[in-house]
């Protein structure tokens, strides 16, 4: 209705078919909401006190694998400023595949439903398909897809792990590069001391040979005097 839904006290449940308000809003003051079958679709703004809590328990699930390559998947995605379309500015558009057709079945389909006009970010749908479908659902009876923000955070968590592998392991091979080259100056320095030395062995060799010089040039001098 108009002037939309508003549950004082004792909560309300859903048991089928799940819940839709088209305006006006819903207010539960008390005893909360529970949504047994089906979803609860809203168009606009969901104001929340405290943080959600999405089911995760251990003990419910089955068929449990790690996800792999997770930081691909990351990379694959790509980050988006938007604004939603308004029903008078559908236009037929090369870039998104919407053909002038799909625009007018688009703009009647758009009766009704009113977006907001502020700036956004987020993920484009078809692009999180490609890689991860599983967080990805219909929305609008199938009309359309949405993104299940929240099993994002799994692949982040193993992306950034990804990467913190990566960087220990640069680490560690920047740490074996630097005690290599700490190696290879110590072992230089050692060269170093061994031609020094050989090159003081060398000039005392030069200096006693220097010295036996003068000492047969003055022995060869003083047998010519005597022979004389």
């Amino acid at each position: 209705t108009n002037t939309g839904l508003e549950v004082t006290a004792g909560g309300m449940t859903v048991e089928e078919d799940g819940l839709v308000v088209t305006a006006g809003g819903m207010t539960v003051s008390a005893g909360g909401v529970i949504v047994r079958n089906g979803a609860m679709t809203v168009n606009g703004d969901v104001y929340l006190a405290t943080s959600p809590t999405i089911g995760s328990d251990r003990r419910l699930k089955t068929n449990i694998t790690t996800i792999e390559d997770a930081l691909e998947m990351v990379q694959a995605l790509r980050g988006v400023k938007y604004n939603w379309i308004g029903q008078d500015s559908i236009p037929a558009d090369d870039t998104l595949s919407r053909s002038l057709t799909e625009a007018q079945e688009l703009r009647q389909y758009l009766q009704g439903i009113t977006f907001d006009s502020l700036r956004h970010v987020g993920l484009l749908a078809q692009d999180v398909q490609a890689v991860l479908p599983e967080a990805v659902g219909n929305i609008h009876g199938g009309r359309f897809l949405g993104i299940k923000y929240a099993d994002l955070v799994p692949v982040l968590v193993e992306a950034i792990k990804s990467v913190d592998k990566s960087v220990e392991s640069m680490q560690q091979q920047q740490q074996q590069l630097q005690l290599q080259m700490r190696q290879e100056k110590e072992s230089c320095g050692e060269l170093i001391s061994v031609v020094e030395a050989l090159k003081a062995r060398v000039r005392e060799l030069e200096k006693r040979n220097q010295q036996l010089r003068t000492e047969m040039e003055a022995s060869g001098g003083a047998d010519n005097a005597a022979v004389t």
